[in-house]
């Protein structure tokens, strides 16, 4: 491992050698600290900690430094999941920067960054990437579905009932000039709120595919501004909990099919798919919850 230079002859034996190393005073003692029981500091920056320990860990071959690797990386993920996510498919930890990369989904897509980007090569970085827009084209893709299953009378019948609001009368303002509701034969039976609902969670969930962007209760509500539907904003948060979980299972879909790929003995580039669903009568949360 270390190459130990012979001291002159003329030179005492007793004299102490020197061995030079490429390493870093700093990289030295940090990962020494680790292999040896001698204290170690409380408070570390872990992902710091864990770039040193895992390149060290892989020039010298040192396995027992893995465990701390490991450990710091997955303290790391809540974080930072894309310094994370660099530096565990560099240096080999694939189960935690596979966590790491479904831990981005929980980012917006203009927040994918890190100080420990230079770690991974610029394929590790576009994996990442192709993997969160197929989630954001899957989420997005079940928002839409929803948003033209909301056009059905009998489904807005049922929440125009909760809110005991007139179709005709309801006040709640047309925010997208009725781009999509000119298409609809009866625009009359819808029940803007929940349609404005998912028409904004599809825009939203393309570049940000987390149920955490949608279900929140101000998002929910944004457009449930007319005064007589207020009694259907229950339904309308009880019904986004439920459309959250499908959100889970789009991604989870993905998630298969991501590891499918990486087991491919040759490696597939170019537009990453995502699951289609093939029909829409399987997904019902809709009428789970009465609306349809």
């Amino acid at each position: 491992m270390f190459s130990i230079p012979s001291p002159p002859s003329e030179k005492p034996h007793d004299e102490a050698r020197v061995v030079p190393l490429s390493e870093h005073s700093t990289a030295l003692d940090i990962a020494l600290r680790h292999i040896y029981p001698v204290r170690r500091t409380s408070k570390v920056d872990t992902l710091r900690y864990a770039s040193i320990l895992a390149k060290f860990s892989r020039r010298y071959q040192v396995e027992a430094l893995h465990q701390f690797i490991i450990g710091y990386l997955t303290d790391g993920i809540k974080l930072d999941p894309v310094g994370v996510y660099a530096i565990a498919v560099t240096y080999g930890y694939d189960d935690v920067g596979a966590k790491a990369a479904r831990s981005c989904l929980n980012l917006p897509f203009s927040n994918l960054q890190s100080p420990y980007l230079r770690y991974a090569t610029v394929e590790h970085m576009l994996e990442l990437l192709k993997y969160y827009v197929a989630c954001g084209q899957a989420a997005s893709a079940l928002a839409s579905s929803y948003q033209s299953q909301s056009l059905s009378h009998a489904q807005n019948e049922t929440l125009h009932r909760h809110s005991g609001c007139s179709v005709v009368a309801c006040r709640t303002p047309d925010f997208v000039g009725q781009i999509g509701l000119r298409r609809t034969t009866n625009t009359t039976s819808i029940f803007r709120p929940l349609w404005y609902y998912f028409h904004r969670s599809a825009v939203v969930l393309a570049q940000h595919p987390s149920p955490g962007a949608i279900t929140t209760e101000e998002f929910v509500l944004k457009t449930n501004v007319c005064p007589t539907c207020a009694p259907a904003r229950a339904h309308m948060l009880e019904l986004s909990v439920v459309f959250g979980r499908e959100i889970k299972k789009a991604i989870k879909q993905v998630n298969q099919l991501y590891h499918d790929l990486l087991s491919l003995p040759v490696l597939i580039y170019g537009r990453f798919p995502y699951p289609r669903l093939s029909s829409w009568d399987r997904v019902t949360p809709l009428k789970r919850l009465g609306v349809a």
